[in-house]
């Protein structure tokens, strides 16, 4: 899978192109102290229904210079299941 964020106006924006083959959009809304980003599903290319599988949110949380987090929100049929990693700079 890859992301790409970009800017388009004012907004934050991030296409997730997904083993799913699908193509999430998602906004960004970043916290006052900038230590966390939240994307929020927009819409999708590719999703056949909005019932079917298919990336829906994912958060960003920075802790410090060197460790961050990743929680994203897969949305099957009304339900979610999350997917949690956390990243540390290698030295």
């Amino acid at each position: 899978m890859t992301s790409l964020y970009y800017v388009d106006g004012g907004l934050l924006l991030m296409t997730h192109f997904c083993p799913s083959n699908n193509q999430p959009r998602m906004q960004a809304v970043i916290s006052p102290d900038g230590k966390t980003v939240t994307f929020d599903f927009l819409d999708a290319t590719n999703l056949p229904s909005p019932q079917a599988g298919h990336m829906h949110k994912a958060v960003y949380s920075f802790a410090d210079a060197d460790h961050y987090s990743e929680d994203w929100t897969w949305k099957h049929e009304g339900k979610d299941a999350h997917f949690q990693f956390e990243m540390q700079r290698k030295k």
